[in-house]
């Protein structure tokens, strides 16, 4: 900021007459116009991220806090071989997907009870895909930027790929969080061939991971008409869902109807499965797409169904739509 502010206030003082006082208000202009013109329109979300030496924010204390809020975990199923690159599948969105993103991104530190991702999986190089949205906002693109998050462009994603580098998504994206409940876990899924299509272009081996209790983090306001309810009630719902809908399309993100700011305290547990090999494609038909969506829903089913009774007892079985 002093780098422009300085010359700016130069320039003040020799060709205008400029109040002292304004030097403060001179100096926020530069470095606005600094940010604007320089940080503002870097596109490092959809080349790969930053370099791994500048992932800061990944020690950032709030995610420890987080963390010991939801008394985070991770369980490994099977090791992965930093050789290799993968598709990490997270499930479920929730309404934000505060437990599983924290739990993959956070880095381990000494002092924590908290065993991040680095250190279950060592040598596996990742990015988080985010939704494009997140890089229109000022200074939060920058948090995410140094956290190894970048766009979900499918071209930003074949770019980290490409780089020899694994992905982290969440294949039920904005639509599955209208589908958040406490009392059931539900994904978004079967329409979702995308992330699909990229692991068959790539090789990438494909790897389920399901947020136990993430749901649970948030209480939501049910919006769905029901055959008893009123005429007033039944249009209020169509309306919420008219604007849900729309605000999903402009900007990404869902607009479910949620009670509570601060996420509850769940106790999350995220656990990784064993991966899926995938042979490369490079022009997979719709019928390899379909069969091996359909094998990692299996694989995603048996995960819930071998850890659902001891991490989320009294949950009926995962529901895939």
């Amino acid at each position: 900021m002093c780098a422009f502010g300085l010359p700016m206030i130069y320039a003040a003082e020799r060709f205008v007459k400029v109040n002292r006082n304004s030097y403060p208000w001179i100096c926020l202009v530069a470095f606005v116009s600094y940010y604007v013109c320089f940080l503002f329109s870097r596109i490092d979300e959809q080349q790969g991220g930053v370099a791994e030496c500048n992932l800061h924010t990944r020690k950032w204390d709030v995610w420890y806090w987080f963390a010991r809020r939801f008394d985070l975990k991770i369980e490994k199923t099977a090791a992965l071989d930093p050789r290799d690159t993968y598709i990490i599948g997270i499930h479920p969105h929730a309404i934000l997907p505060f437990g599983s993103m924290i739990a993959l991104n956070a880095a381990s530190r000494d002092g924590e009870n908290f065993v991040g991702f680095d250190k279950l999986f060592p040598g596996v190089e990742y990015r988080t895909l985010a939704a494009s949205f997140c890089f229109y906002i000022p200074l939060y693109r920058e948090m995410c930027f140094y956290a190894g998050v970048v766009d979900a462009a499918r071209f930003s994603a074949r770019y980290v790929l490409n780089q020899g580098k694994s992905l982290m998504l969440v294949p039920g994206g904005a639509t599955e969080a209208l589908y958040c409940r406490a009392d059931e876990d539900i994904v978004y899924l079967r329409k979702r061939y995308g992330f699909i299509k990229l692991a068959l272009l790539h090789g990438a081996q494909l790897v389920p991971a399901f947020s136990f209790n993430e749901n649970n983090c948030w209480s939501t306001l049910d919006v769905e008409a029901k055959e008893n309810d009123s005429f007033l009630r039944r249009n209020i719902c169509a309306g919420l869902r008219v604007l849900k809908t729309q605000f999903q399309l402009v900007t990404g993100l869902s607009l479910p109807v949620v009670l509570n700011i601060l996420p509850h305290a769940a106790k999350i547990t995220l656990v990784v499965g064993e991966p899926i090999a995938v042979e490369k494609v490079s022009e997979p038909s719709d019928s390899q797409v379909k069969e091996l969506l359909d094998k990692y829903i299996e694989a995603l089913e048996k995960l819930h169904e071998a850890h659902r009774k001891r991490l989320s007892p009294g949950k009926p079985p995962l529901r895939v739509i």
